[in-house]
């Protein structure tokens, strides 16, 4: 769930897109594939140098018809969110290559959920 202060920051488009970001964005500083003229040192305008560009997800990560089961982890941590509240965890990542997992039950309709990262919070 986005609050609403957020929600009117976001804008949607069909055409035009990249002309809105040259208004926000210098053009030297925004990747080419984007519109802009910035490129890596070898001119490859996605700039894979300093983008990390969404992959695959690797099969060995998914959960779906697995017999892991997080939930049963020695340190495993549960927690009920009851409806129209919100919990907000936070975690201390010191080892590069981390990786957190989690687990969702929802009795009956939907849930909300979002990460966020904080560099050297």
């Amino acid at each position: 769930m986005v609050p609403c202060t957020q929600t009117l920051k976001i804008q949607s488009f069909t055409d035009g897109w990249k002309e809105a970001l040259l208004e926000l964005i210098d053009a030297d500083e925004l990747p080419a594939f984007l519109g802009g003229n910035k490129t890596d040192p070898d001119g490859n305008p996605l700039c894979k140098t300093f983008i990390r560009h969404g992959q695959k997800i690797p099969k060995s990560y998914y959960l779906c018809k697995s017999e892991k089961k997080l939930s049963t982890a020695a340190d495993a941590e549960k927690i009920t969110v009851t409806r129209f509240s919100k919990e907000e965890i936070s975690f201390e990542v010191t080892e590069a290559g981390s990786y957190l997992e989690w687990e969702f039950e929802a009795k009956n309709k939907d849930i909300g959920f979002s990460l966020n990262f904080r560099r050297n919070a």
